[in-house]
C-alpha cells in the first residue's frame, strides 16, 4: 500500500509478561493462540467485568476500569474498540459505545465494510476503518492514510480534491451496488463524507489498539491462571520503581480476589527479596518495604 508505520515503544507491561512467563517456565503463548485460550476462559473476563485490574493494561487507572466495568469486554475486539473509545475525542458517542447501542448507517455495503462478526457496529473508531471507506469509494489506498491526516491537521488544501473524487465515485457505487436513485446516493455520499471528516480528529490507529489489547489480554491470563508469578513480579518491579502506592494496590486485590497472603518479615525467613511459595499461597516481602532499611540490613 505505500505505506510504513513504525513505532519503537519502550512499555513496562512488556517487561512485566515476559517476566511473568519466565517465572512460571514456558514459552509466551503467540497471541493467536492467548486469544484461543481467553475464548474458552470465563474468569479472564471477569477481570475487566469486576475491575481486578492492578497492572492489568490500558485498564489500571480507576477512571477507566470502571469504564472498564461496565463495558465488561468480552473478546480482544472489543478489548481493542475500548481502548479507542476512551480517547478524549470520541467524548461525545462514548455513552453509546458503552451502553452497546446498536448503530449502523442503514447503507448495507458501507455498513459491511465497518462491521465485523465480533463487533458488529459501524463506528468508524480507527483510521483503518475510514481509509477502508475511501477505497470502497475508489480512492487507492495509499491515497487515503494521507488525506486522513490532512483532514486531522486541517490542510482542507490537499483534501479539496479528493473530497469530490469521494462524493463521485461513492455515489456511483450506491448507485450500482445498493439500487440508490442518483439524488439518494449523493446524499449518502455527503453524510459519509462529513462522518469521516469529523472522524479524522479522533480515529486512533487499529494496529496500535489492538497490538495494546494483546497486552491486556496477556496480563489478564497470566493474573487469573498465575496469579502468585504475576504479582511477584509486579511487586518486584514496583518495588525496584520505588512506587509504593501500586505495591499496596496489588497486595490488596491479590488478598481480595485470589486469597494471597503476604506475611510480615520475620527471622528465618529470606527477606532479602520478595519472593512467592506457590504451595503457600504466599508472597514474602523484603526488608526494602520499611524506611531506612536497604539490601544490606535484609
Amino acid at each position: 500500500y505505500k505505506m510504513l508505520k513504525n513505532d519503537l515503544l519502550k512499555v513496562q507491561v512488556v517487561e512485566l509478561i515476559y517476566e511473568t512467563y519466565k517465572k512460571i517456565g514456558i514459552e509466551p503463548h503467540p497471541l493467536p493462540e492467548l486469544i484461543s485460550l481467553c475464548n474458552k476462559d470465563k474468569k479472564v473476563w471477569d477481570v475487566y467485568s469486576k475491575g481486578i485490574t492492578v497492572a492489568v493494561n490500558q485498564f489500571e487507572k480507576e477512571a477507566t476500569s470502571k469504564k472498564g466495568i461496565r463495558y465488561a469486554p468480552k473478546n480482544i475486539s472489543e478489548i481493542s474498540a475500548f481502548v479507542a473509545a476512551i480517547r478524549p475525542g470520541f467524548k461525545s458517542i462514548y455513552h453509546d459505545f458503552e451502553s452497546r447501542k446498536p448503530f449502523s448507517y442503514g447503507v448495507k455495503s458501507l455498513d459491511e465494510i465497518l462491521q465485523t462478526k465480533e463487533f458488529p457496529y459501524s463506528y468508524m473508531l480507527y483510521q483503518e476503518n475510514s481509509m477502508a471507506v475511501m477505497n470502497w469509494s475508489g480512492i487507492e489506498m495509499y491515497k487515503t492514510h494521507e488525506i486522513i491526516k490532512s483532514i486531522a491537521k486541517k490542510r482542507y488544501e490537499q483534501v479539496v480534491g479528493n473530497k469530490e473524487t469521494f462524493l463521485d465515485g461513492m455515489k456511483k457505487r450506491l448507485i450500482v451496488v445498493e439500487k440508490i436513485n442518483e439524488e439518494g446516493g449523493f446524499d449518502i455520499a455527503k453524510k459519509t463524507w462529513q462522518v469521516l471528516e469529523d472522524s479524522a480528529f479522533y480515529s486512533f490507529n487499529a494496529s496500535h489498539s489492538y497490538s495494546v489489547a494483546g497486552d491486556s489480554l496477556y496480563c489478564a491470563w497470566l493474573k487469573t491462571n498465575h496469579p502468585i508469578h504475576f504479582y511477584e513480579t509486579f511487586i518486584k518491579m514496583m518495588e525496584k520503581d520505588g512506587d509504593k502506592e501500586r505495591m499496596e494496590l496489588a497486595k490488596q486485590e491479590a488478598i481480595r480476589f485470589f486469597g494471597i497472603n503476604f506475611p510480615h518479615p520475620e527471622f528465618g525467613q529470606d527477606n532479602r527479596n520478595i519472593i512467592s511459595i506457590p504451595e503457600r499461597n504466599e508472597i514474602t516481602q523484603s526488608l526494602n518495604i520499611y524506611k531506612g532499611f536497604g539490601d544490606s540490613i535484609g
